[in-house]
């Protein structure tokens, strides 16, 4: 006969880093739990848990057990589990996995219809920018969870919603807003550029704008454009040449908008855009 699962909450090994706030029923968060485990060697036994659970794969291929099955998490997995839903974790034999975990009290109003009921559980699979932030939330709960006062509950309540604002868009089928704000990135700089196509140092001066590093620019226009900032800006500085001389304007007149200091180095530069370009 399957017995039902008791409620309890399952603490890692020793030495394991977790936090419980125990009787603190003030705060929202009830526990919090990080870093590497081997639930292989240490199974999390398949039971029920006061509050809303959320785990977040940072690396490994942990499994976790339901009553009925088994779900493989990987890297970038997000589950989030409700306090009628009994659930485990397990994994092979020796290996080992890096999990951030929370449990809250309160059930997550921010997600809506995109979370999960009492007794269900949802997964959603999240990027590594968004992987990153969530470490960084976590990391700032448990100064709270450590340290309460006065004002950890508003900053939690604070944290919550972000979180639940980031599982409602995996939720929804977009991991984050990093597609989003990739493209607006991408829109911004373009806009930049056009209002400012002779502008001293564009690549710094972009990622001053932008405020990204140079190797995030980089990505972010060979991932959409196919080629580096400096090409892209030397390309867009010639086709703007060019229209402007097909509108018979001087070419010293276009130096100095394109910021080239002599006329004959502009020319220079636009037949040699012509012959490989417009041949």
């Amino acid at each position: 006969m399957r017995h039902a699962p008791v409620r309890a909450l399952n603490l890692p090994p020793p030495g394991r880093p977790n936090w419980s706030l125990g009787k603190k029923r003030d705060l929202d968060l009830l526990y919090v739990a990080w870093g590497h485990r081997r639930y292989g060697d240490h199974p999390i036994p398949v039971s029920l848990h006061d509050g809303w659970a959320y785990l977040v794969v940072l690396g490994g291929t942990p499994s976790l057990v339901l009553s009925r099955r088994t779900v493989a998490l990987k890297r970038g997995d997000a589950v989030l589990i409700g306090p009628d839903c009994a659930y485990g974790l397990s994994d092979r034999r020796g290996a080992s996995c890096n999990l951030l975990s929370w449990i809250w009290r309160k059930p997550p109003q921010a997600l809506g219809k995109s979370g999960p009921g009492p007794s269900s559980f949802a997964k959603a699979a999240l990027t590594p920018e968004l992987l990153k932030r969530l470490a960084e939330i976590h990391a700032l709960n448990r100064v709270e969870a450590q340290s309460p006062d006065t004002f950890s509950s508003g900053i939690l309540d604070a944290h919550r919603q972000e979180l639940d604002g980031f599982f409602a868009r995996a939720l929804a089928g977009n991991p984050s807003a990093d597609t989003a704000t990739a493209e607006w990135r991408l829109h911004l700089a373009l806009e930049w550029l056009n209002k400012q196509p002779g502008a001293a140092n564009p690549v710094e001066s972009l990622c001053d704008y932008l405020q990204v590093s140079p190797s995030t620019l980089n990505r972010l226009f060979r991932l959409h454009l196919g080629c580096s900032p400096k090409t892209h800006i030397h390309q867009s500085r010639m086709e703007y040449a060019l229209r402007l001389r097909e509108q018979r304007y001087p070419v010293k007149e276009i130096a100095g908008l394109l910021g080239y200091k002599h006329a004959n180095d502009l020319s220079r530069a636009l037949s040699l855009y012509r012959k490989k370009h417009r041949a």
